[in-house]
């Protein structure tokens, strides 16, 4: 008579002479994960009544989903860290195709009081291809009044007191993406290997099931 087991050791116990450790490691992580067998012996042979092959290829698929849109959402993530650190390279390349940049290197040689301002406030001019801000470095650049009243603002704001760079903002964001990023990424790395060793658990079951 076929017997249910929901427990590992149950199970061991009940048949101490079954060796087939890849068998006992494939059950061992089935039941771990709230699976329900029901086995009986004949002969020398442990039959497995329950689950039947197609209930096994049932769990198997809904493992397959579930892994695939993990690994979906990596490498989306992926996607986004990799945008985060280089972000920085891309904006220093394309700081080269526009006119900003280049009147910026013609005032910054040749204006001695542009360069004070500049060097002052750690002008984040590689980041002028980028929209959010190309219209502060472009008035910088352009507008003296504008100028002069940012390096005030910059010398006596709290806000730069500790940190001496215009463009800290930046780089907190740029780190902040890349450390929630690298958390996400291991997250979702450590889904995607359990589930794929809960199918590959499933994969023996399913072969076990099979033989009657």
């Amino acid at each position: 008579m076929a017997k249910i087991f929901t427990n590992y050791d149950d199970f061991v116990n009940s048949f101490k002479d079954f060796n087939n450790r890849k068998r006992l490691e494939a059950l061992k992580r089935y039941l771990a994960r709230g699976g329900v067998i029901s086995a009986k012996q004949i002969g020398s042979r442990i039959i497995l009544s329950y689950p039947d092959p197609q209930r096994v290829i049932k769990q198997i698929d809904e493992l397959k989903k579930r892994k695939e849109i993990y690994e979906k959402q990596y490498a989306d993530w992926k996607k986004k860290k990799d945008s985060a650190q280089f972000y920085d390279i891309k904006n220093k390349i394309l700081k080269y195709s526009d006119p900003v940049y280049w009147k910026h290197l013609a005032k910054y040689f040749s204006d001695k009081d542009y360069k004070q301002d500049v060097d002052n406030v750690k002008l984040p001019v590689h980041l002028v291809a980028d929209e959010r801000w190309k219209p502060m470095i472009k008035m910088f650049v352009e507008d003296p009044e504008y100028r002069a009243n940012l390096v005030e603002t910059f010398n006596n704001s709290i806000v730069y007191k500790k940190d001496k760079k215009l463009a800290k903002y930046a780089d907190q964001i740029k780190s902040f993406r890349i450390d929630i990023s690298n958390k996400v990424l291991e997250d979702l790395e450590q889904k995607i290997l359990d589930l794929q060793k809960d199918i590959d658990a499933l994969n023996e079951i399913f072969n076990w099931s099979k033989e009657k």
